[in-house]
């Protein structure tokens, strides 16, 4: 038959919207995981930058007492040194005393107005990493310093602080949710393997055949579609397979430095707990020690009254 005989399709125009509806994307799926997973590793992340701060400040804060505590102590230590120097070289004059008491003495008082001189430098110093600590660039500033007399005794077992850290510590928190971060990532490439499926929507208006006029408004009319859009990667060349090995590789690494981190946690919780106790004990002692050496003082300062 004669080829211009056929039927034709003549073109047609369409105006009009239409809208795609993603019903099963496996990698889209986990991307979104992902996002999430990320805003909680920012939310920790953020939490441990504030937690390190007031971890500075409070220790450049009970570190400026203490130099304040050492130089107010180092002050006394030198009064009593001069005061023993005088009395030592006065019986030494009356030779009641030998030259090798007076060089002891002499030697006493000197370390003592050094321990003096290196506690200022150590104010200045601790004064300088609070107000660093605090952002304050203004070294006139004074602080009006409070502390504890008595320390607050351990209210938990070791046991249950270990729990609570694992818990709460943001550097393990950050650990686990990195190790949740490449699980999501392996789903991700993985995801490369399986069919993207969509449903699009449209409707507008139609200009069945151009050959009607344009702008009549008879030659237009209302239609509308909706249709299913099916994607399979058939063949990459091993590219997904490799970006799953690699994945893969990354999980195994954070697993184990989740291992890692949680070790290293429970050896400073350990031995932080065992230093705190030793600390409490030498407290304690000190304090005997302190009672003792005021006795010791009180008879030493009426033997040399008398």
């Amino acid at each position: 038959r004669d080829l211009h005989s056929f039927p034709t399709r003549r073109s047609s125009d369409l105006l009009g919207v239409s809208a795609g509806i993603s019903l099963y994307n496996e990698k889209a799926n986990r991307m979104v995981e992902t996002a999430r997973t990320g805003k909680k590793m920012t939310n920790v992340q953020s939490r441990k930058v504030v937690s390190d701060v007031i971890l500075n400040v409070k220790k450049a804060y009970y570190s400026y007492i203490l130099s304040k505590e050492n130089l107010a102590l180092r002050e006394m230590i030198l009064k009593y040194n001069e005061d023993r120097y005088k009395i030592i070289k006065l019986l030494y004059k009356n030779a009641q005393k030998q030259i090798f008491d007076l060089s002891k003495v002499t030697v006493d008082l000197s370390d003592s107005q050094l321990e003096l001189q290196k506690a200022n430098n150590m104010l200045r110093s601790s004064k300088l990493e609070l107000l660093r600590a605090l952002g304050v660039n203004d070294e006139s500033v004074d602080f009006e310093l409070e502390k504890k007399d008595e320390l607050p005794e351990l209210q938990y077992s070791l046991e249950q602080i270990m729990k609570l850290a694992e818990q709460n510590y943001p550097d393990m928190q950050l650990a686990r949710l990195q190790t949740e971060m490449s699980r999501i990532k392996v789903a991700v490439e993985t995801g490369g393997h399986y069919p993207e499926v969509n449903v699009q929507m449209g409707i507008g208006y139609e200009n069945g055949q151009l050959e009607k006029p344009f702008f009549r408004n008879d030659s237009w009319k209302l239609t509308g579609y909706v249709g299913f859009i099916a994607r399979l990667n058939l063949y990459s060349g091993g590219m997904v397979q490799g970006k799953i090995d690699s994945a893969i590789a990354e999980y195994n690494k954070s697993v184990y430095r989740e291992k890692d981190a949680l070790i290293n946690l429970r050896m400073t919780v350990r031995s932080s707990y065992t230093s705190l106790e030793e600390l409490i004990n030498q407290i304690n002692t000190a304090g005997i020690m302190r009672e003792n050496a005021a006795k010791h003082l009180r008879l030493a300062q009426k033997m040399y009254d008398a």
